[in-house]
């Protein structure tokens, strides 16, 4: 009898290990956990693989965390780049395990070499080849127009693996709903007050933001190469002609040439984090 106390009270510290019978997920950043807990509340467990501070670009998983998909039911995709190298093993590895596209019937953006300032100068030529069919942007959860599509994908896997609260999860979404169109209002608000359009990026993570508020990113790194000084010259003359004063720059993207920028350009210089688990208020700051 001692014998099976302990066992019973060793369960509550086994690492996923839920009485309530909650149903566990897995999402590739923290953004889409922020979806999966408004839709899915008490009633699942959400697992987020790329942890704070790591960049969904280069991102490995963590024997730890290879070891928790062995108990998920649902692994939410969103596209970023890690996933192109890691989906096919889960998959491959966990026979169990529902892949879901989150970002299903989401349009695109398309960021072509021409589509960015100065990127398609003579620095550029020797490897014009490899990038002018450009790339998309995986980035779609900074629109709340995509992020109820985003939702929209969530619930409906959910419900599917646990139909018997498939209500409550309605009712969280259409709540959810809510809080999007109220925010989008209120960034429609803010950005109606802003004089200069143009905006620095360190890094082109903002399109689909800035494209529903009518803002512009220009980026100061591409495809995550920093830029040689004949582009950030470009870049420091642009600024003084447009009147340009502000960079976003983000903690996973850590570079030499924003200080070069703050430094000459007097800019001012905001840590915006795309990956941020406060989505929500997030774009509003």
């Amino acid at each position: 009898m001692k014998k099976i106390s302990l066992f019973i009270i060793s369960l509550f510290f086994l690492p996923g290990y839920s009485f309530a019978g909650n149903l566990n997920i897995y999402v590739s950043i923290l953004p889409q956990k922020y979806f999966a807990e408004k839709i899915g509340m008490d009633k699942i467990k959400a697992n987020v693989m790329v942890l704070p501070g790591h960049s969904p670009a280069t991102y490995n998983p963590k024997p730890s965390q290879m070891a928790e998909l062995a108990k998920a039911e649902i692994y939410f995709s969103i596209g970023v780049p890690f996933e192109k190298k890691w989906l096919s093993k889960l998959s491959k590895n966990f026979k169990n395990l529902a892949i879901i596209d989150s970002g299903h019937g989401i349009k695109k953006r398309e960021i072509d070499e021409k589509s960015l300032d100065f990127h398609h100068g003579h620095e550029h030529e020797a490897d014009h080849d490899e990038h002018h069919h450009g790339f998309y942007d995986p980035h779609i959860w900074m629109s709340p127009v995509n992020a109820i599509k985003i939702a929209r994908n969530m619930l409906t896997a959910i419900v599917d693996k646990d139909p018997e609260n498939k209500d409550f999860y309605i009712l969280n979404y259409e709540n959810f709903v809510k809080e999007c169109a109220s925010l989008d209002s209120k960034l429609i608000k803010l950005s109606n007050g802003i004089l200069n359009k143009k905006v620095f990026v360190f890094h082109p993570s903002w399109g689909y933001f800035m494209d529903d508020y009518g803002l512009i990113q220009i980026p100061v790194e591409y495809q995550g190469k920093e830029q040689s000084p004949k582009y950030l010259s470009k870049l420091i003359a642009y600024a003084e002609k447009n009147g340009i004063k502000t960079l976003l720059v983000q903690p996973q993207f850590p570079s030499s040439s924003v200080k070069v920028m703050e430094k000459t350009l007097n800019l001012k210089v905001f840590k915006a984090d795309p990956l941020a688990y406060d989505w929500s208020d997030n774009l509003i700051s």
